[in-house]
């Protein structure tokens, strides 16, 4: 199930780079799921920040691996429930884009088998 909630916010972004960000949040949200899990993608403001959430019922992230998640090529260690092992890139670039567009890119996780939240956040601009 994918459950989207979206307002009206405003941010001055590259809309190609920022749907390429997004689409790799969602695409890992999704590979990671399994069949009949959920997959939430909340927006919402914070004060003077958009803020971006897609959060999966997923495999989740141990936390000794959070910290190393959006390193370029990293998989996650034994991991062999993904429908595809991909190339280990998504989150580095998902990260790299936030970054490019002055916000951040975070992840976190309960643990193994408790899904994972990546929250994006971009400064908003005038309606």
């Amino acid at each position: 199930m994918l459950d989207i909630q979206c307002p009206s916010v405003y941010v001055r972004v590259d809309a190609l780079r920022l749907h390429q960000c997004i689409t790799n949040l969602m695409s890992n949200a999704m590979k990671y799921t399994p069949k009949g899990g959920t997959v939430v993608v909340t927006l919402r403001r914070d004060q003077n920040e958009a803020v971006l959430s897609v959060h999966d019922s997923g495999i989740g992230i141990r936390a000794d691996e959070l910290p190393r998640i959006f390193d370029r090529l990293y998989h996650l260690a034994g991991c062999t429930q993904a429908t595809q092992t991909g190339y280990g890139l998504g989150l580095f670039i998902a990260k790299s884009l936030a970054e490019l567009h002055g916000g951040t890119l975070i992840a976190d996780s309960p643990g193994e088998g408790q899904g994972a939240t990546f929250t994006l956040r971009l400064s908003m601009a005038p309606a």
